[in-house]
């Protein structure tokens, strides 16, 4: 009998044509799955030996290596980067925009325009030095050399941090659009633009706040994250505040109240990102976070209006950029983007059933449910909660709507 080791052949134009052979199969067979069957071809291949695993992985390196520049081509266009220099089409906007009256400019450049939200599980797939190159590809650098590792997972510490990455480049665009909002507006309207207060597109997350099919992330671990969140957007405005003191040095002032902040926030933050499963350490994270403090800044409003009429009295130049640092803290306030809780529609439903005594065979919660709801808003309390309700509470869809007023009340 003949031996037919190695007798099939694999490069990239013969997976290919595989695919292309089988497609033809779908108008008799609309069953077929042409990547299904070139994947059992492979399989049988590789197990009779027809084939060597290395001449099958540089066929599929070839084909990763062209796809990989088509995805990068993609994102170079989706973005508008060409020549590696990301276009940035907002100033001839704004211009052809300051042609018009201040009224109208000011209504254009004031309206909220919508905003961008970050998540994590398509982009994760790859590992991040695969991620990075694509990035790096796509702004025109070449493509490095070699094989990129299969990604292993990822922490959800390592989720975050790099998502976080991604928003502080997001940060500096909007930082930068706001400048060229005031850039243009002080030369087409001088005695009105800095009356401005631009909107930008709003920045939001829901990495760690995601509790829709997790297991990993409890509300201490989401609050943990959202004061290291305070505390990292409380050191980029010192940062800024102190760059600009250079030139304006009542500005200084506000930056070290603002460090003072930062300081006792990181120390929050730390507290709970303990197991605060542990009744003890629940009561140390909570006092920590709510004792009254001269340090603890729970609102920009003040900092904001001083630094609006601060830039009153300065040159146009640098009153740009502190107008632009106090539209950018009315944007941000005091995170590093807004955040999205994910809760289902399962969880809202137990929760409702249980508060309004309904069965639960009750699927379609109608007129009862409504008549009930009618008169337990018609008789509501204000009810004052604290951790210890956090702690004790077991409904995730509650326990998240306590979450936030924990938020809005000490951070």
């Amino acid at each position: 009998m003949q031996n037919e080791t190695n007798t099939a052949t694999y490069s990239q134009a013969d997976l290919y044509q595989r695919l292309k052979d089988y497609s033809t199969s779908i108008q008799h067979d609309p069953m077929t799955n042409s990547v299904f069957r070139l994947a059992q071809d492979v399989f049988f291949d590789l197990s009779a030996e027809k084939v060597s695993f290395s001449d099958f992985s540089k066929a599929v390196g070839d084909i990763d290596s062209e796809l990989f520049g088509v995805r990068a081509e993609h994102l170079a266009k989706q973005h508008n980067i060409q020549d590696g220099t990301p276009w940035d089409g907002s100033t001839a906007e704004l211009d052809r925009l300051s042609k018009q009256e201040f009224a109208s400019f000011k209504d254009v450049v004031e309206t909220p325009k919508g905003g961008i939200v970050f998540t994590a599980h398509p982009t994760f797939a790859h590992s991040k030095d695969e991620r990075h190159a694509l990035a790096a590809v796509a702004s025109g650098e070449p493509k490095p050399s070699g094989v990129f590792p299969i990604s292993d997972g990822i922490t959800l510490a390592e989720e975050h941090a790099e998502a976080q990455e991604a928003i502080a480049c997001t940060q500096n665009s909007q930082s930068q659009y706001l400048k060229n909002v005031y850039s243009v507006a002080s030369k087409s309207y001088p005695d009105q633009w800095m009356d401005l207060a631009p909107a930008a597109p709003t920045i939001a997350s829901w990495v760690t706040y995601d509790l829709d099919g997790r297991n990993d992330i409890n509300w201490w671990t989401s609050l943990s994250y959202r004061l290291a969140e305070k505390t990292e957007q409380l050191g980029r405005y010192v940062k800024a505040l102190e760059t600009l003191s250079a030139a304006v040095p009542e500005l200084s002032e506000i930056a070290a109240r603002l460090k003072k902040a930062e300081t006792l926030c990181d120390a929050q933050s730390k507290a709970f990102a303990k197991d605060l499963s542990d009744a003890s350490l629940l009561v140390d994270a909570a006092n920590i976070l709510t004792s009254p403090s001269e340090d603890q800044i729970t609102s920009l409003a003040e900092i904001i209006a001083t630094l609006r009429a601060t830039a009153k009295a300065l040159e146009p130049a640098t009153a740009i950029d502190v107008l632009a640092l106090a539209s950018q803290m009315e944007l941000l306030g005091l995170g590093t983007a807004r955040i999205h809780l994910r809760i289902n529609a399962a969880q809202i439903q137990t929760v409702i059933r249980r508060d309004l005594g309904l069965s639960t065979e009750d699927n379609d919660m109608g007129r009862t449910a409504l008549d009930i709801l009618s008169q337990k808003i018609a008789n509501k309390e204000t009810v004052e909660i604290n951790f210890s309700d956090l702690y004790l509470e077991q409904s995730t869809a509650i326990r998240q709507m306590m979450f936030c007023a924990q938020i809005l009340k000490h951070i």
